[in-house]
């Protein structure tokens, strides 16, 4: 159906429309366009058509998000595997700061976030961030946070609710980041001095 869209004039790939609503939430205009709306929505097949067919995989909405982002919030691994092989930027942040490592963290889109890790992208990124920490729960944007640090405030906000793996997967990544502390011998000095070849300084 969007083939034939395109193709009679009804549909152009910069066209900009509402993105659709999730659950509760009122659709917003941030001027979506085909390609950002089918990443979102985790529609690897047509991603892949409209990008043969021309759309940008970079372009950015209006409050700054890409197709990328939007894959990150809800897509799928194949539309993630799609973006990729078209060079698209897997670090760009919205206008917020908000960088996709958060969003995929902030939705729990482990897929997303070992996509990324696997790929080079910086999962210790710190962005800013919406978190209900306002009053009656309202949210508050706070700068600053580490993907890690917001999984842990959406696992106590959310509870059982909230992908458990997501937090054990940033922990390793950040476990496999931290430097090795030496190990304490109990070699003397001396004897270390001998070893270096540099006793005959200390007599």
């Amino acid at each position: 159906l969007v083939a034939l869209w395109l193709d009679d004039g009804g549909l152009q790939l910069t066209d900009h429309c509402f993105v659709p609503p999730r659950g509760d939430s009122d659709p917003y205009d941030v001027g979506g366009t085909p390609l950002r709306i089918a990443a979102g929505h985790g529609h690897g097949e047509l991603v892949r058509m409209l990008i043969t067919r021309g759309a940008d995989a970079g372009a950015a909405a209006s409050d700054g998000t890409t197709p990328w982002y939007a894959a990150c919030e809800h897509g799928s691994t194949d539309v993630l595997r799609v973006l990729h092989s078209s060079g698209v930027d897997m670090e760009q942040a919205d206008e917020d700061g908000t960088s996709p490592v958060h969003i995929a963290t902030a939705n729990g889109n482990l897929e997303a976030l070992k996509f990324m890790h696997k790929h080079g992208v910086n999962m210790e990124v710190r962005g800013a961030i919406y978190l209900n920490t306002g009053k009656d729960g309202a949210p508050q944007l706070h700068s600053s946070v580490t993907s890690l640090m917001l999984a842990q405030s959406c696992a106590a906000r959310d509870g059982e609710d909230f992908n458990p793996e997501v937090i054990r997967f940033l922990k390793g990544i950040r476990a496999s980041a931290q430097p090795e502390k030496r190990q304490r011998t109990s070699v003397s000095t001396y004897d270390r001095a001998v070893s270096l070849g540099v006793a005959h300084r200390l007599k």
